[in-house]
């Protein structure tokens, strides 16, 4: 096993020297990517579609890393992480809709290796560097902020409640409401549908039930709106007490889970 990983450093400090361009980077996995102990002052990596690991961050004692650099071709825009392993931010990316909070900036300092095509890296004035790699999740066992949204998904925000009669959250509320808000931001052409529901167990819908759903999805878009997400890329819509999880509750806390909000990807 030692003679293994004497030969891959030994075949990986023989390419480095090499590898100044997109053309001629070295292609590898992430894993090899971690031996990688001798830089050049600008090196080029070309890392493979990993089905072990999802992604991986990079920090260590470098000037810059840029992942998918503009030279070398891609369709998509190329991220800047600093030696601390945060991304830094360009005013286009910014222009284009991503977020530049803490959250967000960690969220993007994430290499992403899931995608069919292979991630350029490419190091400028390494002298070492310290990956910490992301084993994938399956999809079923991912919390709902964690996956990619697709047209069409359902997600029960059961954490955003409302004072009864109202459509003024409870303080529990806002941790869900930040997670909506970072995903919006973490995917600048996600469109979503807030659906409001009321507490009423019963009881027929009544317009004071409809009026105070509809306040209740509206509420939410207003605090992404308040927190810079486009309007275009929101909507809402109230059901009234049509759609009650538990319709013959007497329970305060199942009546907490009557009042909702509910969230399509369109």
């Amino acid at each position: 096993m030692r003679s293994v990983i004497v030969f891959m450093l030994c075949f990986l400090s023989f390419f480095v020297n090499a590898q100044h361009s997109c053309e001629k980077a070295i292609e590898l996995r992430v894993d090899s990517l971690a031996l990688v102990t001798d830089f050049g002052d600008i090196t080029y990596f070309k890392i493979k579609k990993d089905f072990i690991y999802q992604s991986f961050n990079v920090s260590g004692n470098y000037e810059k890393v840029v992942v998918n650099p503009s030279e070398c071709g891609l369709k998509i825009k190329e991220i800047k992480i600093g030696s601390n392993g945060i991304t830094s931010i360009s005013d286009e990316l910014i222009d284009a809709g991503y977020c530049s909070c803490a959250t967000c900036l960690k969220r993007n300092s994430e290499v992403n290796l899931n995608n069919d095509s292979l991630v350029f890296v490419k190091f400028i004035g390494a002298q070492s560097i310290k990956l910490e790699l992301n084993k994938a999740i399956p999809k079923q066992k991912k919390k709902w902020f964690e996956r990619e949204l697709v047209k069409g998904d359902k997600i029960r925000l059961k954490n955003i409640l409302f004072v009864g009669g109202e459509a003024r959250f409870r303080a529990v509320s806002y941790k869900d409401l930040n997670q909506l808000l970072a995903v919006m931001n973490a995917y600048p052409n996600l469109k979503i549908l807030v659906e409001g529901h009321v507490n009423s167990p019963g009881k027929r819908n009544t317009n004071t039930n409809q009026v105070l759903s509809t306040q209740r999805a509206e509420a939410v878009v207003k605090y992404l709106i308040k927190k810079g997400i486009r309007e275009s890329r929101l909507s809402f819509i109230g059901f009234g007490n049509t759609k009650m999880i538990y319709p013959n509750t007497k329970l305060e806390y199942e009546m907490q889970f009557n009042r909702r909000v509910e969230i399509l990807v369109q």
